[in-house]
């Protein structure tokens, strides 16, 4: 194998896993409606209904009964292939081992970009592909779920030093 040029670099970007967290409920769930067959069961599909509604608004009384209902189920969300680049911690995508590895907070997108133009001395371009489901912007993770979040990526919360 011929060796690797001195300009190139190995990167990831990574999210905070209470961000991720929100994401999943609001894209995944909310937005896309994926969970509504997997949690019928346990009423999320009405939730689903009820914030898919023109104009709908999501309150923190509703998140929180939504998110507690995910967690409920969250072994069998985890399993389900679809949900499985948003449920499964950062580190299994990443492999497990950051050797040699330049790693990027979201929010460090600006950074990211200015370090690929260097090394590839031209204009590059990050867009963001997707974004949708109603604003969770006002909604915080109460305690129940920040504890629940920290138990299932302590992998990420180590590893990335979130």
């Amino acid at each position: 194998m011929p060796p690797v040029p001195h300009h190139y670099f190995r990167f990831v970007v990574v999210r905070d896993p209470q961000a991720r967290f929100l994401s999943l409920v609001r894209n995944r769930i909310l937005h896309h409606h994926d969970a509504a067959r997997l949690y019928a069961n346990i009423g999320i599909d009405r939730i689903v209904t009820e914030l898919s509604a023109e104009g709908a608004t999501v309150s923190q009384d509703m998140f929180d009964d939504l998110a507690k209902r995910v967690v409920r189920g969250w072994k069998k969300l985890n399993n389900a292939e679809i949900f499985h680049h948003h449920a499964l911690p950062q580190m299994h995508w990443i492999g497990g081992r950051l050797d040699s590895m330049q790693v990027y907070r979201i929010e460090q997108m600006e950074e990211l970009k200015q370090a690929l133009q260097g090394s590839a001395h031209r204009q590059i371009n990050l867009y963001r592909e997707q974004a949708g489901g109603p604003s969770l912007k006002e909604i915080a993770l109460n305690a129940e779920l920040v504890n629940f979040v920290k138990h299932e990526y302590v992998e990420d919360y180590q590893a990335l030093d979130f």
